[in-house]
């Protein structure tokens, strides 16, 4: 009899019952062949009203990608579309291969742990924790509490970010520029593949947002990480790799004369953020508490 004939047909493990170590190698291997994330029809409503849909996008490792769009089009839904932090309609989201949509809540949450780090706009920095504490957080979540190299990794961070010496400081004690490259540190720490960031500049002033920008563009090159960053700013936006305006039917690729040509605002002007932002910023802000606590028992 031929060996295939008659033998039983190879049990398929569910996606949920990944451990997290597969999920960590399935979302790094032949990364310099493939891409970091993949985005295929992706479609989200509330209710029976359309946030966007058919959102196609690939992104390649270490490539920065811009998002940008009217204030409520929906880019920080998009983005924790892309994390998994929220659900959609129909279409997948891959990253590093791994289809989120068929991941249980824990599977997704370990691969969203190890695989991408965050930005947002309001530093969610946690105001009772040390600015090191704070930094050194992805990685007590992720079981490395106990590695004697984690005070120098962490003030290496903080170093790179040119915070060196303020780890025993708490948040309230900087301003906002300080506060926002502390969040850079802590997103990069655990060195991800794939880092997106929520207006990271929309909370400080023009000189400060420069700043800013020139550590988080820095240090996401340093760590070859693939950048994902929604903007109102074309100024911030024009120092991607690839710029996308995103409307209510899909994700649209921007020239340079197509960005500069959109709306005419000087740098870093700030939005008044949409009902649906601050709804998101808040689950986020929310989640990252959460984690916090879970970290510290």
């Amino acid at each position: 009899m031929h060996p295939s004939e008659g033998a039983p047909p190879r049990r398929q493990v569910p996606p949920e019952r990944h451990t997290a170590t597969e999920i960590v190698q399935a979302s790094t291997a032949g990364a310099a062949a493939v891409a970091v994330l993949r985005v295929k029809g992706l479609t989200k409503n509330y209710g029976n009203v359309p946030v966007f849909s058919q959102i196609d996008l690939s992104v390649l490792p270490g490539e920065f990608v811009a998002i940008v769009g009217e204030s409520g089009v929906g880019k920080s839904t998009l983005l924790n579309c892309l994390a998994g932090l929220d659900t959609w309609d129909s279409g997948s989201v891959r990253l590093g291969g791994i289809d989120l949509g068929k991941l249980s809540d824990t599977a997704r949450a370990l691969l969203r742990r190890r695989a991408t780090g965050f930005v947002f706009q309001a530093f969610h920095v946690l105001p009772h924790l040390s600015v090191a504490q704070n930094v050194a957080l992805p990685l007590l979540l992720l079981g490395q509490g106990k590695d004697p190299a984690l005070p120098l990794r962490v003030d290496a961070a903080l170093e790179s970010v040119g915070l060196d010496g303020f780890g025993t400081r708490l948040p309230q004690q900087l301003s906002g520029g300080q506060l926002q490259r502390v969040a850079i540190a802590r997103a990069l720490i655990h060195r991800p593949p794939l880092l997106l960031a929520d207006e990271p500049t929309g909370n400080v002033d023009s000189s400060t947002a420069t700043k800013v920008l020139d550590s988080l563009v820095a240090q996401t090159r340093e760590h070859a990480a693939s950048l994902i960053l929604a903007t109102h700013s074309e100024s911030v936006a024009g120092r991607a790799d690839r710029v996308l305006i995103l409307r209510p039917d899909g994700l649209y690729s921007a020239s340079r004369q197509q960005l500069k040509a959109r709306v005419q605002e000087p740098p870093q002007t700030l939005v008044p953020l949409s009902e649906t932002d601050r709804s998101a910023y808040g689950d986020s802000a929310a989640r990252l508490h959460v984690m916090a606590e879970r970290g510290r028992g």
